[in-house]
């Protein structure tokens, strides 16, 4: 697989938070990390990163979003994306 397509933004482990909504959506559809990596053409590290609160690039949003039938703001919302997490 390519890169890793997250912004690693210098956070501390405090202020940022699991994307938890993306897990139950990969999890509800019965996808694996690896599975949703290779449905939206990432790696699995990518989709581990963007889960754990990393934010995506417009790219990968518009790809992990589309793998769900959702928009990117409906996942990363602009107030998510301003602040980094």
């Amino acid at each position: 697989m390519t890169a890793v397509h997250c912004n690693p933004r210098p956070t501390t482990r405090r202020n940022r938070q699991p994307h938890v909504e993306l897990v139950a959506l990969r999890v509800n559809e019965g996808l694996s990390r690896e599975q949703l990596a290779y449905r939206v053409g990432v790696s699995r590290e990518t989709v581990r990163l963007a889960e754990a609160g990393f934010l995506p690039s417009p790219r990968v949003q518009f790809a992990i979003a589309a793998a769900f039938e959702k928009r990117p703001l409906d996942l990363w919302p602009i107030e998510r994306q301003r602040s980094g997490r």
